[in-house]
């Protein structure tokens, strides 16, 4: 799969992943809380744009916390958008739009851009960082939460142990890559954290089935010229049991996850 093929995957995976994206999504859960508290430092916003929506995770959240507000949500996977526009029915003050951040017309300008777990899949995220910002008011705010390079490294560690002749092409930014891009795009950031959050799951098998029940396996952590076949999954699989137990026969991943607000720069 060539850079460009891999591109056009992520819409529709994601869209494919979008009837059980909830249930397995207990890191993005994690991280959309933690954006809404990090939004709080923003005066009540009258627009506000959400970026990579998703099945609405976030949407929710933020229709319930600002319902005076008009909400511009976007996605660039055409599945997530119809879950989360089905579920959101009963939400008015809602728009959806279907399209690639840095591609689609803004109707801003927006007191506030808000982003929880997408921002990772974006590239280049330093050019939708500055589209971002030409959307926003004066004085507007960007709050999000994503994903950096460390985010399921153990999964990456035993696939290097497992299929070394298949390594994973494509690595997650790390947190002074985002920053500089920020800064590049014309933000002042105002505060900023990185926190490791791990989940639990039954079994590495277990685990595997989550992230490709999430549409993870689109994405820069798994992204490889070829695909593993039966045997080399099984390989992993006893290895990710050996190396990342939990205890109890459970097996554990790490999410690292920066979450940053940043304002418009005068």
């Amino acid at each position: 799969m060539n850079g460009l093929k891999y591109q056009k995957s992520i819409p529709a995976r994601f869209s494919a992943a979008a009837p059980t994206y909830d249930h397995y999504a207990e890191a993005q859960e994690w991280a959309a809380c933690r954006t809404m508290e990090a939004a709080e430092i923003v005066s009540v916003p009258a627009r506000i744009l959400e970026i990579g929506c998703g099945t609405g995770l976030l949407t929710g959240k933020l229709a319930d916390a600002y319902p005076a507000a008009s909400i511009e949500a976007v996605d660039i996977a055409p599945g997530m958008i119809e879950h989360a526009r089905k579920s959101l029915q009963d939400k008015q003050n809602l728009s959806w739009t279907i399209g690639d951040i840095c591609k689609v017309i803004l109707p801003g300008p927006f007191e506030l851009a808000i982003s929880s777990s997408s921002f990772q899949w974006v590239s280049p995220l330093g050019k939708a960082f500055t589209r971002i910002r030409e959307s926003l008011a004066s004085g507007g705010y960007l709050v999000f939460s994503m994903m950096l390079k460390e985010t399921l490294h153990e999964l990456q560690e035993s696939r290097m142990r497992t299929a070394p002749q298949k390594p994973v092409l494509h690595k997650l930014p790390t947190r002074g890559d985002v920053l500089g891009w920020l800064d590049c795009a014309g933000y002042e950031l105002v505060t900023h954290d990185v926190v490791d959050f791990r989940v639990e799951y039954d079994s590495a098998w277990g685990f595997l089935k989550s992230i490709n029940k999430q549409g993870v396996t689109a994405g820069s952590v798994s992204f490889s010229q070829s695909l593993l076949n039966r045997v080399q999954l099984k390989r992993l699989a006893i290895d990710y049991d050996d190396y990342y137990s939990a205890g109890g026969g459970k097996v554990y991943a790490t999410y690292e996850v920066l979450t940053a607000v940043a304002e418009k720069r005068h």
